[in-house]
């Protein structure tokens, strides 16, 4: 059976598996970290700084333009990080079953994506996460890694886009 991907119109977050995985996200940092890094686009990119900016506008609209919906339960604004990496991951399980044309484009689609979504907050988000007093360097420490990775992986499909 092929999945859908993202783009195409899948509706796959109202399953139980992903609001289990998107409601594991609200769980509170240490040390009072979640109100000093908070997890959201609007802070970062939004002139003010709040949250439920014009960056979680923005994600609720390509959420919709892409037949995609959050499910009730998850109470976090459309511009949660955890959003944007179970997009990406979505993006991932679904382009596995595509030909190579289909995947040549679903890797332009997730390089532009990366580099427009998420890239252009989340070096900031890492930064600041460094700057918090937490009780240990836990999450400091995953925040670096969550942004080496999605640099290499932007890196990767950059790579792949330009080869075609």
């Amino acid at each position: 059976m092929k999945r859908e991907k993202p783009t195409s119109g899948y509706r796959g977050w109202h399953t139980s598996d992903w609001n289990t995985k998107l409601n594991k996200s609200k769980r509170p940092l240490p040390n009072g970290a979640k109100v000093a890094a908070p997890p959201y686009a609007s802070v970062y990119l939004d002139k003010d700084g709040q949250m439920f900016g014009e960056m979680e506008s923005q994600m609720r609209y390509f959420l919709a333009n892409n037949h995609l919906a959050l499910n009730a339960d998850f109470k976090e604004p459309a511009d949660h990080l955890a959003v944007y990496l179970a997009l990406m991951q979505q993006w991932v399980l679904t382009s596995a079953d595509g030909d190579s044309a289909d995947l040549q484009n679903t890797a332009t689609e997730q390089h532009a994506f990366l580099q427009q979504a998420l890239m252009t907050w989340l070096p900031r988000f890492v930064k600041r996460c460094h700057t918090v007093n937490v009780l240990s360097g836990f999450y400091p420490a995953v925040a670096g890694l969550l942004l080496a990775f999605v640099s290499m992986d932007c890196e990767y499909l950059r790579v792949q886009t330009d080869s075609h």
